[in-house]
């Protein structure tokens, strides 16, 4: 791949040939006093004009948007002196509102009626030339756009209004343009935003004469380019029209300095102030000759331009840049939407990639001429590139790349001969030509090696220090439980964290949790952090954050961010967290979940009590939202990506300008030095495609080695995909040998230390062990597990005792994810995890005790009753637990007692739930259909639920049935197996099913055991 140091963000907009050179161009000696001469002259020469705008309405909009289609008055011409009969027939008449701002949502509910009504705004635009202008647009509810009195864009929708959600181009000629928008409302809110993205037409052509006249200050263009474009955005964050953080304030943010603060009047103030921040961060010398263009004053754009390359001689005398190479990969965002690897989860699957990238290596990353150097060139076919790692001595780069064969490439899988994969319509295979795999290579280009291979994604490799390879990859089997496609699920498999040897011999799993996880890295003190998805009885999208775990996959923790109270006070995600040198900090990127790995850097502190909110976390870029926690889904418009830490105060990383160029994605993303002040430099851009990923070519120290204790789980690199949906699949399925080793043992201190207080009185006698299955067949709801939505497949492995300490001692088969419960005396939980743990093989496992305060020493002695005997063996729950059936465990006490009943006053007239249990062709059976009202269940809706477990407050103690039952209904008298089955039902989600396979047979109430664990 050809590349450049040059680029054009405007390339495709720029003007190539003059006839004549307008009356404004200046040439002088450089580029920069050519641009200083003729820029403003170009700007007073006339750029766009935007008129006032003018409101009229309402007008009468039916239930149904039906006035979407009307063409009332306005749409047959604009008079602005025109009267015309609104809603109800009352006159209305032309507003001027003058309050209506550019970049906002503007409120349009100031009517005496407004609901169900339309209404039309309108302006003018003056152009200096012909032109095609991106306009973005938000309206609440329905969108309709004229230019000159043409229609050029029209959606009938129900939603809020959101600015920049419509990307529009406007066809503008020289001179004035009329814009007239409708926007149709239903009820509540009611609203339009309106603004011009992108650079001024004056930009565009002056720096396309400049470069016409100075072919050979192709970098000084550039970087005057870059000044302008980083005007903009500060002018835009300035003025509102482009948004700020609601996260943008001190107690949020890392450094204050990288704020707008009330004496920032203009991009030039803000420039300065974080300039002078930086010159006494580093105590440059440079801060007189700051001081000095200060005290000069002069033009404003004059003196921002002076101060940009001030500020760039400033930042690169930073003793931190004690290197000249960078290692960075090229990288094209996916398509648009879900089914395109738009999201967190997607956009590592092989089968979404595109072709075209590459590994590189920027020389003189901080001179005046950076190049990029291909470091694989024709040594692999055309494809694409993803997170690439450096070895501690700085010698060997580990890289993923595949062919980017798409999702259907011409070589099938071997396994895929029956169609395995088209059952979602999707037609797409699973192939070494369209996974993931990871390479090793020497940072000259020699040596290169290939270490994965077959039909898996792997991908996120990360140097371990002990020479091993930690990385992630979906070898672990199972399908993510919300993908949806509009013929069934899309078949997108979970991956966990894995290791092997830098051959890519000896592969294990280190994790055995059943939803994804991201992007390992080693912080300073040996051990791995990585962001894993709690997906546990919770809503799809809140709780993706930092996790660590030893390199032989011990103690997996939560970090922070685990448990949100509401998903919007917090990032919703987490990822490329790295360790700061000579910290405890960590760096991160806060993303969407409904999108890819784009957002605003953020500051991780592990020290710091996590307050379910924003407490461990500072903004180092407040100047971008965090996606979806602040904007919608399939945010593709944030600007920063991939940082790498230097310090706590400076960063390398990706950023990029949305542009109007490519509305849909921003491709331009650069490499950049970013500091904690709020300064940005670029070091490289490749016009054609995004760059990120950059790392310092250089030794780093090598962190402590973390003694391995346990033997890890070992996966086979030739291990066949399994989809156990598949008849041939299912039978051919054995049970997993290395289930079989022996147990762990864990031991809780004292189940009562709790963060959160026990129902005065509570006595656990018990602890509940359940299993939690990974998903072995694909899509959404396929099956509906219970009640609640993209819910977990459970089987509960049964009891063991909790001493009158509070204290617990038991084994735990290996290599399974469950979670724990606390029972009382009657078998009802009174708190439950709503997580999961796992161990290995003799492993010892403790906690002090019941989501307890980490970061509090335990204050009790260190022996308990439980561990003055040999670890419990776990005891079975009734018939019906596990594997998990509600047919046999719930069914055969409402035979027994209710379903008689029932039936005949059914029968009779009278209200009662169906309680029969004989399948009726649904996909439960009537009985459990008709409980549901009864039941306790966590639904996230396909959206978001608080994710902490109060005591007390869940399962059969939070029931209707229970309470039902326990104060006594009609003659019925349960016993008491009968009635811990009830309870074991609502305490364990009141599922219906106990696995995802064979769905028929569990149906009619037949075992049927989990195949994957």
């Amino acid at each position: 791949m050809k590349k450049s140091v040059v680029s054009c963000l405007f390339s495709l907009a720029c003007i190539s040939v003059f006839a004549q050179d307008p009356a404004w161009y200046k040439k002088g000696a450089t580029p920069q006093e050519t641009f200083r001469l003729s820029y403003p002259a170009a700007m007073a020469n006339g750029d766009f004009a935007l008129g006032p705008w003018h409101l009229i309405g309402p007008f009468a909009n039916e239930l149904g948007n039906k006035g979407f289609d009307v063409a009332y008055p306005p749409e047959k011409g604009v008079d602005l002196n025109a009267e015309y009969d609104g809603v109800g027939g009352k006159r209305v008449r032309w507003q001027r509102k003058d309050t209506f701002r550019d970049g906002v949502a503007n409120d349009l509910r100031i009517f005496d009626v407004n609901d169900f009504v339309c209404a039309y705004v309108y302006r003018e635009i003056t152009s200096p030339v012909d032109q095609q202008v991106m306009s973005e647009m938000g309206s609440d509810d329905t969108l309709t756009v004229w230019v000159n009195g043409e229609k050029i864009f029209a959606k009938n929708v129900l939603r809020s209004c959101k600015p920049g959600e419509e990307k529009i181009m406007l066809p503008l000629k020289a001179g004035k343009n009329q814009l007239l928008l409708k926007i149709c409302q239903g009820d509540q809110g009611w609203g339009f935003a309106f603004g011009l993205a992108g650079q001024s037409a004056a930009l565009r052509e002056a720096l396309a004469l400049i470069r016409r006249d100075f072919p050979n200050a192709v970098r000084d263009i550039e970087l005057l380019e870059e000044a302008m474009m980083q005007y903009d955005r500060l002018d835009g964050l300035l003025t509102g029209r482009i948004p700020k953080s609601k996260f943008a304030v001190p107690q949020h943010t890392h450094n204050a300095a990288s704020l707008f603060l009330p004496e920032d009047k203009d991009p030039a103030d803000v420039v300065i102030r974080r300039t002078r921040a930086l010159c006494d961060a580093l105590k440059s010398p440079l801060k007189a000759e700051l001081d000095a263009l200060v005290a000069k004053g002069g033009d404003r754009l004059a003196l921002y331009l002076a101060v940009c390359d001030l500020r760039r001689r400033v930042a690169f005398s930073n003793p931190l840049l004690d290197f000249d190479k960078v290692v960075f990969i090229t990288h094209k965002k996916n398509a648009r939407g879900e089914l395109g690897g738009d999201h967190m989860a997607g956009q590592y699957y092989g089968i979404h990639a595109t072709k075209g990238e590459g590994l590189f290596i920027l020389d003189d990353a901080f001179g005046k001429r950076p190049a990029a150097r291909n470091v694989i060139g024709e040594k692999a076919p055309d494809g694409a590139y993803l997170s690439p790692d450096l070895s501690y001595d700085g010698k060997r780069i580990l890289f993923a790349y595949t062919e980017a064969a798409g999702y259907a490439p011409e070589r099938r899988a071997a396994e895929d001969a029956d169609g395995m994969y088209n059952y979602s319509g999707l037609k797409c295979s699973f192939t070494d030509q369209n996974a993931w795999h990871i390479y090793s290579v020497n940072a000259d280009g020699t040596g290169l090696r290939q270490l994965t291979r077959g039909v898996f994604n792997d991908f996120d490799p990360c140097w371990l220090p002990n020479g091993k390879i930690a990385f992630i990859s979906d070898r672990r089997g199972g399908f993510g439980r919300c993908h949806m496609t509009a013929n069934g699920g899309a078949p997108w498999f979970t991956y966990t964290l894995h290791r092997m040897n830098a051959d890519g011999s000896g592969m294990e799993r280190l994790s055995h949790h059943e939803t994804c996880e991201w992007q390992p890295s080693v912080l300073n003190d040996g051990m791995i952090v990585y962001t894993r998805w709690d997906y546990v009885d919770r809503g799809f999208f809140q709780a993706h954050h930092p996790w660590t775990t030893t390199p032989d996959g011990r103690n997996a923790l939560a970090i922070h961010g685990n448990y949100p109270k509401e998903w919007q006070d917090r990032p919703c995600m987490e990822m490329d967290i790295r360790a700061i040198p000579g910290s405890r900090k960590m760096v991160a990127v806060a993303t969407a979940h409904h999108g890819q790995t784009y957002g605003s850097i953020v500051l991780v502190d592990p020290d710091i009590e996590d307050d379910d909110a924003m407490a461990p976390v500072k903004m180092i870029t407040p100047d971008e939202r965090m996606p979806e926690t602040e904007y919608g889904y399939f945010c593709r418009e944030a600007s920063y990506a991939t940082p790498f830490p230097l310090s706590e105060d400076y960063y390398l990383c990706a950023f990029g300008y949305p542009s109007s160029a490519a509305p849909d994605s921003v491709e331009n993303y650069g490499l950049y030095l970013l500091d904690a002040f709020g300064n940005i430099e670029l070091l490289y851009r490749d016009p054609a495609i995004a760059s990120q990923s950059p790392i310092p070519l250089r030794p780093t120290p090598v962190p402590p080695v973390v003694q391995e204790t346990v033997q890890p789980y070992q996966v086979a690199q030739d291990q066949p995909r399994a989809n156990y949906d598949r008849p041939g699949l299912l039978a051919a399925a054995q049970l997993d040998p290395q289930l079989t080793a022996p147990p762990a043992t864990v031991s809780i201190m004292n189940i009562y230390e709790s963060r959160h207080a026990w129902p005065e009185g509570a006595k656990i006698t018990a602890l509940r062990i359940i299993q939690i299955l990974p998903k072995s067949t694909p899509g959404r709801n396929n099956p509906a597990i219970g009640y609640g939505t993209e819910k977990n497949a459970r089987a509960v492995l049964g009891t063991v005792p909790v001493e009158a300490d509070g204290s617990v001692h038991f084994q735990l088969p290996p290599y399974i994810p469950v979670l724990f419960q606390a029972l009382d005396a009657d078998g009802k939980a009174v708190e439950s995890m709503r997580s999961d743990v796992y161990a290995a093989p003799r492993e010892n496992l403790s906690c002090v005790g019941c989501h307890e305060n980490r970061r509090a020493a335990p204050t009790l002695p260190r022996t308990t009753l439980a561990t003055q005997r040999p670890p419990s063996k776990i005891q079975p729950e009734p018939d019906g637990t596990n594997p998990f059936s509600y047919p046999r465990l719930v069914q055969p006490v409402l035979d027994k007692h209710c379903a008689a009943c029932h039936a005949t006053a059914r029968a009779d007239g009278k209200k009662a739930p169906d309680l029969s249990g004989k399948p009726d062709g649904g996909q439960w059976t009537p009985s459990y259909r008709d409980l549901r009202p009864f039941a306790f269940y966590y639904d996230g809706g396909g959206s978001f639920v608080e994710s902490k477990t109060y005591p007390g407050k869940f399962g059969a103690i939070a029931s209707p049935l229970y309470k039902h039952l326990a104060k006594g209904h009609k003659d019925v008298k349960l016993t008491p197996d009968e009635m811990r089955r009830i309870t074991l039902w609502l305490d364990c989600n009141s599922d219906f099913y106990g696995t995802y396979e064979n769905i028929e047979s569990q149906r009619r109430g037949e075992i049927v055991r989990a195949i994957m664990q």
